[in-house]
């Protein structure tokens, strides 16, 4: 596809499912399409709000001529995608949550261009997180009626709680919706989809191990972070252990963020894979600095 290329070509449907696949890194409609599956047979409405925001991310980066190589490849729309699956997750469908799951998808794309161009770090999905707080925030203002709680589901088996760390990335609680997230990442990458599997099962081991509470950690709610986590690290070193720790890390994390006053979403992974970026990366600096070539002797 050329530089000169249409909305209204064949391929933008594509575009926008790419940017469902790349929630979970990976750049694939056919990912894309299974987590649109997963969430659909979980619940219709969400997979609406996740097409819309993915649209909307991506369109909004089209006519602003975002890079049109970082457009195709889905990554204006998977922070759209999220924005919109967490608003309908959390407000009462209606005029007003509908501008807002709109605006908050275009705006996640502003801000994930202004994150790529001029953060030092990944962006990962900290627009989402962002966008969705900030939404919230003015739901909460408006006095915008919210969605209760579902219940949180039970487990009977390690593997149908290590699937529902999967599900929860997206906001479900099925063993559906995970098994399709899987399938969808393994068919674009295996070893991202072992990664998946092994992040989710150390974070609830991680929480088992810090007697976090259990029915939460048997619902997933410790694992998906871990997953995203390990994921994450995995993409930017070859290293074993990075990915691990990063996953171990998310877990607390996950504690921590609600004592803030937010709502948890993703910023644990985010903050989790930060901070063990930064300290190899210092690591390194100090390493480089310290370590001086022997001087030659006559």
């Amino acid at each position: 596809m050329n530089q000169t290329a249409s909305v209204a070509e064949p391929v933008w449907p594509i575009i926008c499912l790419r940017g469902v696949g790349q929630i979970m890194f990976q750049e694939s409609a056919l990912t894309g399409s299974l987590f649109v599956l997963g969430i659909a047979l979980s619940d219709l409405g969400m997979a609406v709000g996740t097409v819309v925001g993915a649209v909307l991310g991506t369109l909004t980066a089209w006519l602003l001529r975002f890079d049109r190589t970082e457009t195709r490849a889905g990554l204006y729309g998977y922070n759209g995608s999220l924005v919109g699956i967490a608003l309908l997750f959390y407000l009462e469908p209606g005029t007003a949550s509908a501008v807002l799951l709109a605006i908050g998808a275009m705006l996640s794309s502003v801000v994930t261009w202004g994150m790529r161009r001029y953060w030092l770090l990944p962006a990962y999905t900290m627009p989402f997180v962002l966008v969705t707080w900030l939404g919230l925030a003015i739901a909460t203002r408006l006095d915008l009626p919210r969605v209760s709680p579902p219940p949180l589901p039970t487990s009977n088996s390690l593997f149908s709680e290590v699937i529902q760390g999967l599900s929860e990335v997206m906001f479900q609680s099925t063993n559906v919706a995970g098994v399709c997230f899987l399938i969808g990442i393994l068919l674009c990458s295996f070893r991202g989809g072992l990664w998946a599997l092994a992040g989710s099962l150390i974070g609830l081991l991680t929480a088992w191990g810090l007697q976090e509470p259990e029915a939460q950690a048997t619902a997933g709610l410790f694992g998906y972070n871990a997953a995203l986590a390990a994921m994450g690290l995995a993409l930017w070193s070859r290293s074993l252990l990075l990915p691990i720790f990063a996953a171990i890390l998310s877990v607390p994390l996950t504690s921590l963020v609600p004592q803030l006053g937010v709502e948890t979403l993703t910023a644990p992974f985010i903050f989790a894979c930060w901070i063990v970026i930064l300290v190899v990366q210092l690591l390194r600096g100090f390493l480089r600095w310290s370590v001086k070539p022997v001087a030659k002797t006559e």
